[in-house]
């Protein structure tokens, strides 16, 4: 598979771990977005971190699951300029969806140099770059992408994990993109 691509005029250097760290949730709220799946399993007022949702809800039902415990953090849709300063003041950035498409989200993150952390049933984490050491945590359910959140808030080289993420991206810049399927081109032609 070759990824789509960030643009690089959106590559924004990672900013200084928050105090306490800031996790971001972003997409529609709707089951196959799989938003309850984590949240269950993280506490709104922990001060351990800080969790962020954006996304407009086009499930209510699905919503209700965590909106009392949540309603203070979620963002509801925003508009891509705000979207960017959320990526930008993120240290997490969890994509915990139940689909396997792509999944800009990932790339939006690493990009603003964010941490991210993936199911496994994404299709971004069936890249063979989407590893710890590229700032890319690949978990198998929504209490593990939990666990490895809080695994991420409490590491001191939390600073060190994004700067990676953000130098991952680079890869997949609209040039780097193109060379991939100019080489594939010319491999079956």
């Amino acid at each position: 598979m070759i990824p789509l691509d960030v643009p690089a005029d959106r590559l924004a250097e990672p900013t200084p771990v928050g105090d306490p760290p800031q996790v971001l949730v972003v997409g529609r709220i709707e089951p196959r977005k799989g938003q309850y799946r984590v949240l269950a399993h993280l506490d709104p007022d922990a001060s351990a971190y800080e969790v962020d949702i954006a996304g407009g809800v086009t499930d209510g039902t699905y919503a209700a699951r965590f909106r009392d415990r949540w309603h203070d953090r979620m963002r509801g849709y925003v508009p891509d300029d705000r979207l960017r300063e959320l990526y930008c003041e993120a240290d997490i950035v969890v994509m915990p969806s139940y689909h396997k498409t792509f999944g800009i989200v990932g790339l939006e993150a690493i990009a603003s140099g964010c941490a991210l952390v993936v199911t496994d049933t994404c299709g971004f984490a069936q890249l063979p770059d989407s590893t710890t050491d590229n700032g890319v945590f690949v978990v198998a359910d929504g209490r593990k992408a939990a666990e490895t959140v809080r695994t991420l808030c409490g590491r001191s080289d939390l600073a060190s994990v994004k700067r990676r993420a953000r130098k991952h991206a680079e890869s997949v810049t609209w040039s780097e993109v193109a060379a991939c399927y100019e080489s594939l081109y010319r491999a079956v032609a």
